[in-house]
């Protein structure tokens, strides 16, 4: 936070670091943790600000405050973080083709255009989406036609990329260098890849720009 307000030459506010559990029903037990007063319940939310704030006097206006805060919000960037290799987990370790909706058994198998599940007897049109989905995620939202056919086994290329764009997901590149991404996943941006699963950070250069009409805050 102090970090962004200099890079945007905002003047320095009282910044404060806690850790917030939001379930209401945890129950904390810290053993010789010395900064244990930085770990909060949700409920100690109101009183530590409370108690923050008649510690302070007001340094800037109340629309100020506004203005800051939906520069914050306009600003977010969700952190890039390689999920398999943060954990140390393979791609053979996980468990391809696609669970049935109802007992959770795979692989549903692909037929005329719906998952037929070979236990329990479920059909379903979209039991892929969660699946195709979560794989996104683990890609940083770069899948190649490749790892969805794999990963959800199915028979051929050209139904793959039917089933793809069927669901809403974006394409950049060409031929056997194309990504498919959802649009609603943030991402590091979308540039082709040649090939393999492993995904690399292309980076954001800041805009150190400071949009609003004040030239220095008071």
């Amino acid at each position: 936070m102090r970090t962004f307000f200099s890079d945007y030459q905002i003047d320095q506010l009282p910044t404060y670091r806690f850790a917030v559990f939001t379930n209401p029903n945890v129950i904390l037990k810290l053993h010789d943790y010395t900064e244990y007063e930085r770990i909060l319940t949700v409920q100690e939310v109101p009183i530590i600000l409370e108690r923050l704030a008649n510690k302070h006097t007001s340094k800037i206006s109340y629309q100020q405050n506004k203005q800051i805060r939906s520069f914050l919000i306009s600003r977010h960037q969700e952190r890039f973080s390689v999920i398999l290799e943060k954990h140390q987990i393979m791609w053979e370790d996980l468990k391809k083709g696609v669970p049935c909706p109802d007992c959770s058994r795979r692989s549903m198998i692909r037929e005329r255009m719906r998952w037929q599940c070979t236990y329990c007897g479920t059909r379903s049109t979209d039991a892929h989406t969660k699946l195709l989905f979560k794989l996104a995620l683990l890609t940083n939202n770069r899948l190649t036609k490749a790892m969805v056919q794999d990963f959800l086994q199915i028979p051929t290329a050209d139904a793959t990329r039917k089933l793809i764009a069927r669901a809403g997901y974006h394409k950049a590149g060409v031929r056997k260098g194309a990504i498919y991404y959802h649009p609603g996943i943030p991402a590091s941006g979308h540039k082709a890849q040649a090939s393999g699963h492993k995904t690399s950070k292309s980076g954001h250069k800041k805009q150190k720009k400071w949009p609003l009409n004040h030239q220095k805050w008071p």
